[in-house]
């Protein structure tokens, strides 16, 4: 090998080594910006670029470095604590280095983590590790949230409300609802909170656009000799179910498919909300789960 050739060889790897540590300091400048910045924007642009960032070079090898879902758990829970919120707190195993994160609100009813969408999409999935349910779906480059009615349901209604009180899962929603506010204002993130919008506007569409009406007659007979007052809609097919004072409970045919609405004076109650405090509107809905499932965006859950 000739004088050139070997100049041009350790040249090469000169530089090889160089851009190997240069990449080494620039994860650890975002790694640091993502823990200490006090910026909503500066911490989105550092969880999102550490969620893209390749660690790897043929000669300078990285021994550790943390997982992608894991920057994406991290930004939530300090995009949370930017508002005084520290109801996620971030849990780093030593011995693994494994990072989860816990509502302080369920207490070890619920652990959750992000799981990385290997489709088109993108993203993550905020997800409860014991029963995998993914409650909302999080692209921090295409800055939108989508929750899923169907994971929301099967963890709080269903799995959740077993061994926890009523106001224990109010509670342990609240910072996720809180979360989408922020991602919202600070952020300018497209969120659709599903189940638990509030809004007297939203319809919560059904999955199934054809529905067997027989399920509202179900719904008359739980309902006799009990305070709810249950009526047929003037002018179009479906129910409106009086619950108390203030919440009303709508069914109706809306377009080709079927939709629930809450009606409340303060817009302060959601279709989430009526399932976890009323218990004969919960069972009425479990039993007839297959008519009645509410449609999640169906660009990013499966129906």
């Amino acid at each position: 090998m000739s004088n050139d050739q070997i100049t041009e060889q350790m040249s090469n790897f000169t530089n090889v080594f160089k851009d190997g540590l240069t990449a080494g300091e620039t994860y650890i400048k975002l790694i640091n910006r993502l823990i200490q910045t006090e910026d909503a924007e500066e911490l989105l642009d550092s969880s999102s670029q550490l969620s893209e960032y390749v660690l790897e070079n043929k000669y300078v090898k990285f021994p550790f470095q943390y997982q992608v879902q894991d920057y994406y758990l991290v930004f939530i829970s300090r995009l949370l604590n930017f508002h005084n919120n520290d109801s996620l707190e971030v849990i780093i195993n030593e011995e693994s280095v494994d990072v989860s994160g816990k509502l302080s609100q369920l207490g070890e009813s619920a652990k959750f983590k992000f799981v990385i969408d290997k489709a088109k999409n993108g993203g993550a999935f905020f997800t409860e590790t014991k029963t995998g349910e993914s409650l909302f779906y999080l692209n921090l480059q295409k800055r939108m949230m989508r929750f899923n009615n169907s994971a929301l349901i099967n963890l709080f209604v269903e799995k959740l409300s077993e061994v926890t009180t009523i106001i224990q899962i109010q509670q342990a929603i609240n910072p996720l609802i809180t979360l989408a506010r922020y991602l919202q204002t600070d952020l300018g993130f497209s969120v659709d909170l599903g189940i638990l919008d509030t809004s007297n506007e939203a319809n919560y569409y059904l999955l199934n656009k054809k529905m067997n009406v027989d399920v509202i007659d179900k719904l008359f007979v739980s309902t006799e000799g009990t305070d709810y007052m249950l009526m047929n809609l003037q002018g179009r097919t479906g129910m409106s179910l009086q619950m108390d004072v203030s919440s009303k409970l709508i069914l109706a045919a809306a377009g080709d498919t079927w939709a629930f609405s809450v009606d409340d004076g303060k817009e302060a109650v959601s279709f989430f909300d009526i399932l976890i405090r009323f218990k004969l509107i919960k069972k009425w809905f479990i039993d007839n789960r297959k008519e009645l499932e509410i449609k999640s965006d169906p660009m990013i859950f499966k129906g």
